[in-house]
């Protein structure tokens, strides 16, 4: 994948990111129960 289309994707996520929280007052559930895994 092309590094311009990842940041494209990142860009558009970040928008939708935006908006949901605009939407309903709170990250999107895929962010808001996230928690760093530890290193093997």
């Amino acid at each position: 994948m092309p590094a311009v289309s990842l940041k494209q994707q990142l860009q558009a996520k970040l928008i939708e990111h935006r908006h949901y929280i605009n939407q309903y007052g709170e990250d999107m559930p895929e962010i808001l129960n996230w928690k760093w895994s530890k290193r093997p």
